[in-house]
């Protein structure tokens, strides 16, 4: 697709909405379906017990990721609104600061990251029966973690440049290349968590070399540029990164709270059926969070240009199509969760977590619809900096309801509250940030803010 032929301020916004939504929707589920395939190839062909291993790294993961994630979003919509006023050269230069700052991030946090590998083995929870496949899986991954940088800091950099396309085949060729090779080092190799972990990192590399045909060909306005690290640039980065790294930073911090949960109730078998539920849910709402990545340059593009009420047109738009998509999700999983489940685990031989991991989904998937809602009104904050309620948001998600509600629902349900923590606080969280968007309506004068060349 090439951007130059789609007026972003003027033309349709239906037509517009799905250009973006269609790559960006397919690129996130592509992503989630090799996650989801990593899960039942590793269920398979290494054990339960392996499974619930990997999803104690995950927290981990995350919050690396959402560092280098938070950064590269937060440099992105600056890079939209620049673009949108046609200064290129001011644009180029945000995205060489981003790119070279999140790599110099990556590689510190791979020497900590291995250097102190066993005392974090333990501290994200690893009991002794799973402590070597910790220390194999994390070990690994750590060392790719510059790939993972430069994926996502060249994947954002190239949405917004107009080429989405190019974003999802970035996508699309890792996930192709991950999944064959993940069976091979398992299920042929032999290689166990290791083999599933170098498959990892290996198609993360090839996604990263797939974005930078958008550079070398220069297929659109940005430009790898010697970066001049102005204060003013970086302040406004990290000012754009906070809430979107508090929004991450959030799930980090949920995931690890549920594995201790889950291993206090219900043991290695709760660790588990929770990374199945994780697992689904990840497909589930990367719908929302493909929307979500197609609201930000189309509303930061006419935030450049001061087009408010077309704005709240995308968002309206983008709000009804999450509603649909979720009810249409939640029935799903409703109908079909044991059958899910099953791709997992051998349904007879582990009916315990089948039965736990089954009712789990249907209970936890009534949240997806308040989450939809809540993806789509944040982006909405996020992409015409509104930092003050993007920040509200995302603080009340993380460090005022999430955590109480995971240490208080369950004494109150018992082991069944676990899966009613997300439903509940994404439902607040939707009430109160409607209530905020609904007030924004009357703002009909965005200031946008200016640059100096």
């Amino acid at each position: 697709m090439d951007a130059k032929k789609m007026d972003l301020g003027n033309d349709k916004i239906s037509t517009i909405f799905w250009k973006y939504a269609i790559p960006s929707i397919a690129s996130m589920l592509i992503m989630a379906v090799y996650f989801v395939a990593d899960g039942i190839i590793v269920a398979r062909g290494v054990g339960s017990t392996a499974l619930a291993a990997v999803n104690l790294c995950v927290p981990l993961i995350m919050g690396i990721n959402a560092v280098i994630l938070a950064l590269s979003l937060g440099a992105s919509i600056i890079i939209s609104i620049m673009l949108a006023q046609k200064k290129y050269k001011d644009a180029s230069n945000v995205f060489s600061v981003v790119f070279v700052t999140t790599g110099v991030i990556a590689v510190l946090f791979t020497v900590a990251g291995l250097f102190f590998i066993e005392d974090i083995s333990y501290a994200i929870g690893a009991t002794e029966e799973v402590h070597g496949m910790v220390q194999t899986y994390l070990s690994v991954i750590l060392y790719f973690i510059l790939i993972f940088s430069l994926q996502i800091t060249l994947s954002n950099a190239v949405r917004n440049d107009g080429n989405p396309n190019l974003a999802l085949l970035s996508t699309l060729g890792g996930s192709i290349l991950n999944i064959p090779l993940d069976a091979f080092f398992v299920f042929v190799l032999h290689w166990g968590l290791f083999g599933a972990a170098v498959a990892t990192g290996l198609s993360q590399f090839t996604g990263a070399a797939v974005l930078l045909i958008h550079f070398t060909r220069k297929q659109g306005h940005l430009r790898f540029v010697l970066p001049n690290f102005n204060l003013q640039i970086i302040t406004r980065i990290v000012h754009n990164a906070i809430p979107l790294f508090i929004e991450t930073i959030s799930l980090s911090i949920f995931i690890a709270t549920m594995n201790i949960l889950a291993t206090k109730y219900y043991g290695t078998t709760g660790v588990a059926a929770f990374a199945i539920v994780g697992a689904a849910s990840m497909l589930s709402a990367m719908f929302f969070v493909g929307i979500a990545q197609t609201n930000q340059p189309l509303i930061s593009y006419n935030y450049g240009h001061g087009k408010h009420n077309r704005i709240h047109d995308i968002v309206k738009y983008s709000l009804k199509t999450t509603t649909v998509l979720s009810i249409v999700i939640i029935a799903i999983i409703a109908i079909f969760s044991e059958q899910m489940v099953s791709l997992y685990v051998n349904v007879s031989a582990e009916s315990e977590l089948v039965s736990l991991t089954s009712t789990a989904l249907k209970i936890y998937s009534v949240g997806y619809i308040f989450s939809a809602i809540n993806m789509a009104l944040l982006k909405y904050f996020q992409s015409t900096e509104d930092r003050r309620s993007s920040l509200i948001l995302t603080s009340l998600k993380a460090f005022v309801l999430l955590i109480p509600a995971a240490l208080v629902i369950p004494k109150i349900f018992g082991g069944v509250g676990i899966w009613l923590v997300i439903p509940s606080v994404e439902f607040f969280i939707a009430i109160l940030s409607g209530l905020i968007y609904w007030k924004s309506l009357s703002a009909k004068n965005v200031k946008v803010i200016q640059v100096p060349d």
